[in-house]
């Protein structure tokens, strides 16, 4: 199944899309009652634990509910995640291309709620920034709260999956301090820094979440190719990192780091486009300030 956020009528709603269809569930709510009140975000959803099979039945009672999907505009699945968790360096090929060295553990970092923005939004290049560039990323969403997670669980903990583009500007974030070589918050931290979506696919979708391929392109011209097996720390390792002092929460996204290629830039009027097999595409264009 994929859970999706999208506009009717001027709102914001939380939908279920099943084939070319999508399932607005404040409506589905009030008409089958199966549904527990209460969920009308995607926020809630997550946090209801009600799985794949649940939801089928429901759409089964009500099909005629379904919307085209094709006449929806979506949405960032997540308008306001409580945690952006990211990973830097963690495929072997970007470690080497940016002459670093395979870190020893999971190298991370935060982005603000704020820099989220969703499919076919526009990305705004940063004012004062020369080096806008891009980082396609497998994003885990988390589904249960946990703290001190062991890896042997941590798929327990997963909800799904969805597309994230760790934008950054990179000249930006660099320092002359010779005890801290980036400002993380100024290259990674800036509005619309985090297009994620077009949707969050259910685990149960995506069987082998470490063995998926990853593509970027801009203006159609492939720059990153890669698969999440060449990860250096796969995904229960990140989890059981993440949670050892932090507690996780519904719906709090890791961005799990990204594949060489990165380093290229973009400009005012590029499209970017991130493709991850099993989960689908995220569009963005970059647009000025």
């Amino acid at each position: 199944m994929r859970y999706a956020r999208f506009l009717r009528n001027g709102l914001a709603r939380a939908g279920i899309v099943f084939g070319d269809k999508i399932y607005d569930i404040t409506e589905l709510s009030a008409r089958n009652t199966l549904v527990p009140s209460g969920i009308s975000s995607l926020e809630d959803l997550v946090r209801s634990g009600l799985g794949d099979d649940f939801w089928r039945e429901c759409l089964a009672v009500v099909p005629e509910l379904g919307l085209d999907l094709t006449g929806v505009t979506l949405l960032a699945p997540f308008s306001r995640p409580g945690k952006i968790l990211c990973l830097a360096l963690n495929y072997a090929a970007h470690v080497a291309e940016t002459r670093h060295v395979v870190p020893a553990r999971p190298y991370t970092f935060l982005k603000p709620s704020t820099s989220i923005c969703g499919p076919d939004d526009g990305i705004r290049y940063p004012e004062g920034c020369q080096q806008l560039s891009f980082e396609a990323e497998l994003a885990v969403v988390i589904g249960k709260r946990g703290r001190a997670i062991r890896a042997s669980e941590a798929y327990e903990y997963v909800f799904g999956y969805t597309i994230m583009n760790d934008m950054s500007a990179r000249d930006l974030g660099r320092t002359n301090m010779p005890t801290l070589s980036v400002d993380w918050y100024l290259a990674k931290g800036f509005d619309t820094s985090a297009p994620i979506g077009p949707w969050v696919v259910s685990k149960s979708e995506v069987p082998d979440p470490q063995d998926l391929d990853i593509e970027l392109t801009v203006n159609g011209i492939v720059r990153q190719q890669g698969n999440t097996s060449q990860m250096v720390f796969q995904i229960p390792t990140l989890i059981e990192v993440l949670s050892r002092n932090v507690t996780l929460e519904p719906g709090d996204i890791i961005a799990t780091g990204t594949p060489a290629g990165a380093s290229g830039g973009v400009q005012v009027g590029d499209t970017i486009v991130v493709t991850i097999e099993r989960i689908g595409q995220l569009r963005n264009k970059v647009v000025r300030r």
